[in-house]
């Protein structure tokens, strides 16, 4: 039974650190979808009402630019975002030092 405990435990940390993982690539991943989401869209509409996709790319390229340059002229903006991602990583690393305390109790008790 003591194994079985053990294995639970180790499955339990596994679990916890690859939903960490996705959770952290899904964060990233959106950070750096945003401006191709932004261009994508503008280029759409400017092809849909008949300005053709070339302009539109150009207008949404624009677009990004300045919202990327408004982002680095705020220091807090990005830091924040940082900052939430280095919090994310501690959050897990932390619930992953539980479950290994926890798989340590069980294999010094039983064993």
């Amino acid at each position: 039974m003591k194994n079985v405990n053990y294995g639970l435990a180790r499955a339990f940390q596994l679990i916890v650190a690859v939903l960490f993982i996705y959770i952290a690539l899904v964060y990233a991943g959106g950070i750096l979808l945003v401006p191709l989401l932004i261009i994508n869209l503008i280029s759409g509409v400017f092809g849909t009402i008949g300005l053709g996709d070339t302009l539109g790319l150009a207008v949404a390229v624009a677009v990004d630019a300045y919202l990327v340059y408004v982002i680095y002229n705020t220091p807090a903006i990005y830091r924040g975002v940082l900052q939430i991602g280095v919090e994310l990583v501690a959050m897990a690393f932390n619930q992953f030092q539980v479950f290994d305390t926890i798989a340590e109790e069980i294999k010094s008790n039983n064993g």
